[in-house]
């Protein structure tokens, strides 16, 4: 339990630009694995979930974790599949960049260094890549306190019908229906009740 404290203090602690990094390498690998689909199962590597993890990653997180604290079933949820990557990526690369991340998720801890992870970070580089130009070619750059908003809650939609500048507020409770963008938008609330053992 030490263990989880720590490591999600270092979540909860962590500045504002790495976690939104970290939701946005999230958010693109979870369009390169499922195109945001929590139900997608790949028989064959036994990987579940938006981000399709397989047993073996699930055991490495609850051993980082220092407790079982996730089952098989929870990959299929995307906010617990959420929380299983942030707890990967900040305890493998703690001062990682998305393609560290990205590449770890791949080809496991040391995956960054593995020639066979680059192919999939370009795929997630991709995502990443298009979603940050359409969001700067709508309206110019961010206003200060604003983010970008996809009307339609799908991220991949960048068509200028779709987005406008909104708080962090209005984007969380108005346009965070979906399952997946939920988990994408999941607050450091999230992180305190996983401590306490739920949801």
């Amino acid at each position: 339990m030490a263990m989880a404290s720590v490591l999600l203090s270092l979540i909860l602690c962590n500045s504002e630009i790495r976690s939104q990094a970290l939701l946005r390498t999230f958010h693109a690998i979870a369009f390169v694995e499922s195109s945001g689909d929590p139900k997608a199962y790949n028989r064959a590597e036994d990987a579940a979930g938006i981000a399709q993890i397989r047993p073996i990653m699930l055991a490495d997180c609850n051993r980082i974790m220092g407790y079982d604290r996730w089952t098989l079933a929870d990959r299929f949820n995307p906010v617990k599949s959420l929380a299983m990557f942030l707890v990967y990526s900040r305890y493998y690369a703690p001062n990682g960049t998305p393609e560290t991340w990205a590449r770890n998720w791949c080809a496991g801890p040391k995956g960054h260094t593995k020639s066979c992870s680059i192919p999939y970070w370009n795929r997630v580089k991709k995502v990443l890549d298009d979603n940050t130009s359409g969001r700067c070619a709508f309206r110019g750059s961010c206003p200060l306190g604003m983010e970008a908003i996809h009307l339609d809650n799908n991220p991949q939609n960048n068509h200028l019908e779709n987005l406008k500048w909104g708080t962090h507020s209005e984007n969380q409770t108005q346009y965070g229906t979906s399952p997946w963008i939920g988990a994408f938008r999941a607050s450091a609330r999230f992180f305190c009740a996983t401590s306490r053992g739920s949801p």
